[in-house]
């Protein structure tokens, strides 16, 4: 399976937005697929204790037999490692988050394209310009 670097938006969405499995085709192959490839790895800059197990706690609940391995580090060393894996033709990140690492990942193609279920729900000042439908602040 590809591996393809997505906005934390993405697992937010899958832990507490996007309904629940089953009711859509497209969300059930997703899970098989990433089940059957057994983790989910995360980049990110959010406090362990207050933002990273919560997540991947929730995350767990929900979807059962995906492990989620992360790796924190502040926004400049993560920009710079995803950009090093991609160059290298060695992707690891399923996900990555960070205001200041963005940009240079939107910059460089790596980003995957992500629409919440409810983003019909976000006013549109808060709408990527891109279409993507994720909130305007998590790439600025």
């Amino acid at each position: 399976m590809h591996r393809y670097v997505v906005l934390l938006a993405g697992l937010l969405a899958w832990a507490t937005l996007v309904p629940a499995m089953g009711r859509a085709a497209d969300d059930r192959a997703l899970y098989e697929s990433a089940k059957a490839e057994g983790q989910v790895v995360w980049y990110t800059t959010l406090i362990i204790n207050v933002g990273v197990r919560p997540l991947v706690a929730a995350f767990q609940k929900k979807y059962p037999g995906i492990d989620v391995h992360y790796s924190r580090a502040d926004s400049a060393p993560t920009a710079v490692k995803v950009l090093n894996e991609s160059k290298a033709g060695k992707p690891q990140a399923d996900i990555v988050d960070g205001t200041d690492s963005l940009p240079a990942l939107v910059r460089a193609g790596l980003l995957a394209k992500f629409l919440p279920a409810d983003a019909a729900h976000y006013p549109d000042v808060m709408k990527d310009p891109n279409g993507s439908g994720t909130p305007r602040w998590s790439i600025l």
